[in-house]
């Protein structure tokens, strides 16, 4: 559940909100996470919708730029 300007109420994590949603980068190191289908703790989802995500990794040789 996220609030506008207040943030998420709950999140079950030691680190809070830095690893709550999205793709984080660290230290040239890639963490995705998403919000997933179903409920935790509180069984309400508001400003959150369900999603699948698909990943597509890919293999870059050094130094080589996105496309």
């Amino acid at each position: 559940m996220y609030i506008p300007f207040v943030g998420r109420l709950i999140v079950p994590s030691r680190y809070g909100e830095r690893f709550a949603i999205g793709h984080i980068v660290e230290e040239g190191r890639h963490l995705f996470v998403t919000p997933g289908l179903g409920t935790s703790i509180i069984p309400v989802r508001f400003l959150v919708p369900p999603e699948i995500s698909v990943l597509r990794l890919e293999e870059r040789l050094k130094g080589e730029q996105p496309p």
